[in-house]
């Protein structure tokens, strides 16, 4: 899908650019679709990043204490935080997309439209938050349970 996405996007500025230079016809409405594409791309980007826990994060107290307590502690405590950022992402995300009354005036897609993604890849996110939560919790119980054995 971001593929395809992205390949619109060039395609669309590649013909925008040619029709001022080529007697062929200008897609007045393509700058309207390529906003919307772009603006879905980067929040659905997002979440896919998310999805793969390849999203941006400092981790050199991750890496330092993996496999410990504090390790997973770290964790555990970097999902909840997380957690409570993206449902503050889905709440405002949804509250200004519904603010939105504009229309588009080529393609007359409603702007809300436009904005959904937010509240969209936020909700995305904090699924995938919340897979991360148990499974890193559930390390955490291992961790603790091993070093009581030792």
């Amino acid at each position: 899908m971001c593929g395809a996405s992205l390949l619109w996007i060039f395609a669309a500025f590649i013909w925008n650019i040619l029709s001022r230079f080529l007697p062929i016809q200008r897609l007045t409405w393509s700058d309207e679709l390529v906003e919307l594409t772009l603006s879905w791309i980067v929040y659905i980007g997002a979440a896919g990043l998310q999805r793969e826990r390849e999203h941006f994060r400092v981790d050199y107290l991750r890496k330092k204490y993996a496999g410990t307590i504090l390790g997973y502690a770290l964790r555990v405590f970097a999902d909840l935080v997380e957690l409570v950022f993206y449902g503050f992402c889905m709440f405002w995300g949804y509250r200004l997309a519904m603010k939105v009354n504009a229309v588009s005036p080529m393609l007359k897609i409603s702007r809300r439209f436009f904005f959904m993604g937010i509240p969209v890849a936020s909700l995305l996110i904090a699924i995938y938050l919340l897979r991360d939560f148990v499974l890193d919790s559930a390390g955490l119980v291992r961790a603790i349970n091993r070093d009581r054995s030792l």
